[in-house]
């Protein structure tokens, strides 16, 4: 689900990580999970229960345990550079020139 535009809420991810682990698919169930931990969703404790004992069942609590453990990946702000800027400045010095001039607009051409 990472690169969609739409955000599954943990409601979402509840259900699909609950089907994985219906369907036997342990290893995808965890890599959601770690995926969940990574992007700052907090799972309700009743769902973390539930899937910590069927891990418990097929002999693979701590690896969900870690997991659950995982930590939130920071979301990289863009360099000052590369933020958009709120003025319009011209780029040369003939522009700069220009947009002084009465009859030319300071404005970017559309």
């Amino acid at each position: 689900m990472p690169g969609k535009e739409i955000k599954p809420n943990t409601t979402t991810l509840e259900i699909l990580v609950k089907a994985l682990c219906k369907q036997g698919d342990m290893d995808q169930a965890r890599d959601l999970l770690m995926d969940m931990a990574r992007g700052g969703v907090v799972p309700p404790s009743g769902f973390r229960e539930s899937v910590v004992d069927i891990f418990k069942k097929a002999d693979r609590e701590e690896e969900i345990e870690k997991a659950f453990e995982q930590k939130p990946v920071p979301t990289p702000t863009p360099r000052a550079e590369y933020q958009p800027r709120s003025d319009y400045r011209p780029r040369n010095a003939v522009a700069a020139a220009q947009a002084k001039q009465p009859g030319f607009s300071a404005a970017p051409a559309v």
